[in-house]
């Protein structure tokens, strides 16, 4: 989820320690406009519903990120560079994170 570092959206206990969940649901929406053949702009909505327990199955409570970035089209895919700002950071979240990658994701 951008927004956050790998492994972070996550439950947290009282302590704010990273706890994990036995179910989550995690939805992207982006759109991405080509500003030339090789470079393009993006912007994004990523949304994510997790629960500590399966008893709560789907979710009982959710995080938020919207964000932007580009991108460059290459001959191993897409090198990306996109900020996620996070709408509904809990204690010690950050407020958004920058992601840089290339590739495809799998």
């Amino acid at each position: 989820m951008r927004g956050y570092q790998e492994d972070q959206a996550s439950p947290r206990n009282a302590l704010g320690q990273i706890i994990g969940s036995e179910t989550f649901s995690l939805a992207s929406v982006e759109l991405e406009q080509a500003l030339t053949p090789k470079f393009s702009v993006v912007i994004f909505s990523d949304s994510l519903g997790f629960a500590q327990k399966i008893q709560n199955y789907p979710f009982d409570a959710g995080l938020f990120s919207v964000g932007g970035g580009l991108r460059l089209r290459t001959l191993i895919g897409p090198v990306r560079l996109e900020y996620g700002y996070n709408l509904n950071p809990r204690r010690g979240d950050p407020t958004g994170t920058v992601h840089f990658s290339f590739g495809f994701p799998f």
